[in-house]
């Protein structure tokens, strides 16, 4: 499981919106002027972007810390946003399940760990 959503491949929302200004600005930057500088320019920053979009990867929650996580979480946006987030993320992995037995994948122990977790926590709410 991921703190933040993971959008397009191993994107997430934050690192797709900024690779694509880059790319927009190098574009802007290449239009206008064609010279071996503007080249440079947007070559550089391409380089910059892609650079932030490595080093500031989703953060990994391990299974050992999702209870203490999904606590975090609670109280860091409150009981009824808390309910959402926690459906949505059950979803997401049921989703996966699904995905992955659609595709004719063998089961993955750990998706199945990481679901069973989310529903233990959405009994306790009831």
């Amino acid at each position: 499981m991921y703190e933040e959503d993971v959008i397009v491949g191993p994107l997430s929302f934050k690192q797709l919106v900024v690779g694509l200004i880059a790319l927009g600005i190098a574009k802007l930057v290449l239009a206008n002027n064609s010279s071996i500088a503007a080249y440079i320019i947007a070559i550089g920053i391409c380089l910059v972007a892609f650079v932030y979009v490595l080093r500031n990867k989703p953060k990994r929650i391990e299974i050992k810390d999702i209870k203490v996580y999904m606590q975090n979480k609670k109280m860091l946006i409150g009981e009824q946003e808390y309910v959402r987030f926690l459906n949505k993320k059950i979803a997401e992995s049921v989703s996966y399940v699904e995905i992955r037995k659609r595709k004719g994948l063998r089961e993955n122990p750990e998706l199945n760990e990481v679901l069973s977790i989310l529903q233990e926590l959405k009994d306790e709410i009831k």
